[in-house]
């Protein structure tokens, strides 16, 4: 990596340098029996009234990195270039690779002795060992007051110093870019957008078709008076019915992202939501003539609150799991429309209808399709209606005459409650004393009690 500066000092005058720098463009350009001398592009990566300092540039360290300076007015200018590129191609893929790391970057055609000195550089010391290149290289329009950038560093001098008259060439893109001027370049077309800005404010000197356009200060009138179809593009034929400005929902950052204000308009829903001009609805939308927006909000499309008192059909019409979730496939067999257990406000919550069923409660109460007999139920061959009702499962009102086992193989204090810890002391069985109505009322038959009678009667029993 190597670094030379361009002599700012000199005794010439600056008529002579224009004259010795035309003189050694001349000779650069055409070699002797009209060979075009072979041309070396770099990239001018910063430009600045500080000095720089060269530097390795990531992903290019096998080139090589210089400084260059220059006056302009009175002022010293440093630029820092990479270098050499063989072809204009080449240099411009490499511009794109450091447009982030460099944004204000450009290509330029380096002059041989650019290119010399920076692969041979000399001591600043060194004046008039190298002043009459130096003070070519120093004279690349910026002495003169116009910088040399993109395409203008690749046009002939005298595509714009017509005739050799070099006093008096325009500066200013509008007056040479302009038709009937005295310098021929491509003028603003009769199709160009309104405007009386400067136009570098959207063009660069690299590409004139490349722009940046700014809305903020470069155009004049509202957006229709340039996205009419002509100038830039408008709006579309698809486009929804609307009087509104396009800024009212459009942004000039990106054109198709869309702030769409519905209180404006005037139409119902349908009117725009027709599947072309804006989605509409769907193959799959549930039966129903109401307008758009009995359920849904301008705000959030697929959030839609179902009103549906407005429906005239019933609930399978619509809940048949293709339009909307139906009934499941582990539900209870049954033919009864959904009205008849589920309410519209809450589908989940459902008040059950046992005497629609005419199935036995078990093929519906299998612990599958509804709660069955938990495993902690008494044995009992009984149905469950034997015992217990539709209308609350947890009162129960057990007929005893149905149960075949003993008392003491419910009443055992696990299946139903058992003999209590203080029960006289008795190996007859419950019905002996006890009877299926009352548990409480218990007639005892002292005849098969083995024990005296204080073995019972003390006071505790």
């Amino acid at each position: 990596m190597m670094t030379y500066h361009t002599l700012i000092r000199h005794n010439c005058s600056r008529l002579q340098i224009l004259y010795l720098s035309l003189l050694l463009l001349s000779f650069l350009c055409f070699l002797p029996g009209g060979a075009k001398a072979a041309e070396s592009y770099a990239i001018n990566l910063e430009s600045a009234l500080v000095p720089l300092m060269a530097e390795t540039v990531p992903g290019y360290s096998e080139r090589l990195s210089y400084v260059t300076e220059y006056n302009k007015d009175g002022q010293i200018w440093y630029r820092l270039r990479l270098g050499f590129f063989g072809s204009l191609e080449e240099a411009k893929e490499a511009l794109n690779n450091l447009k982030e790391t460099y944004p204000q970057a450009w290509v330029t055609l380096v002059p041989s002795f650019e290119m010399s000195q920076a692969l041979n550089p000399v001591s600043a010391d060194s004046e008039g060992a190298s002043l009459g290149l130096q003070a070519g290289e120093n004279f690349v329009h910026d002495t003169a007051g116009f910088i040399l950038t993109g395409v203008h560093e690749r046009t002939r001098c005298e595509s714009c110093h017509v005739r050799g008259i070099l006093k008096g060439t325009p500066r200013k893109c509008a007056s040479c870019h302009s038709s009937g001027g005295r310098v021929s370049a491509s003028a603003k077309p009769a199709t160009h957008i309104p405007t009386q800005e400067d136009c570098d404010l959207c063009h660069f000197t690299e590409s004139w078709t490349q722009s940046k356009m700014v809305h903020t200060s470069g155009t004049e009138g509202q957006c229709r008076n340039c996205h009419n179809s002509t100038l830039a593009s408008g709006k579309p034929t698809t486009h929804i019915l609307s009087s509104n400005q396009c800024d009212t929902c459009h942004k000039t950052s990106s054109w198709q992202s869309v702030l769409l204000d519905h209180s404006s308009f005037t139409q119902d829903c349908i009117s725009c939501h027709n599947g072309s001009t804006a989605p509409g609805k769907s193959k799959l939308h549930i039966p129903s003539g109401n307008s758009c927006d009995d359920c849904h909000t301008p705000t959030i499309w697929s959030a839609a609150k179902f009103d549906h008192v407005l429906t005239g059909a019933n609930c399978s019409t619509c809940h048949n799991n293709s339009s909307v979730s139906g009934k499941p496939a582990n539900h209870f067999p049954s033919s009864n429309s959904c009205e008849q257990c589920h309410t519209t406000n809450n589908w989940t919550t459902a008040t059950f209808d046992h005497a629609s069923v005419g199935s036995g409660c078990s093929s519906c109460h299998d612990g599958h399709s509804a709660t069955g007999k938990p495993s902690g139920h008494i044995a009992s061959t009984n149905t469950c209606d034997s015992c217990h009702e539709t209308s609350n499962w947890a009162n129960v009102n057990v007929d005893h005459s149905a149960v075949t086992g003993s008392c003491s193989s419910c009443h055992n204090g696990t299946s139903a409650p058992g003999k209590p810890g203080n029960h006289v002391t008795t190996t007859a069985q419950c019905d002996t004393c006890h009877d299926i109505s009352t548990w409480a009322g218990a007639s005892v038959d002292h005849s098969t009690i083995t024990s005296n009678c204080f073995s019972c009667h003390n006071g505790t029993a």
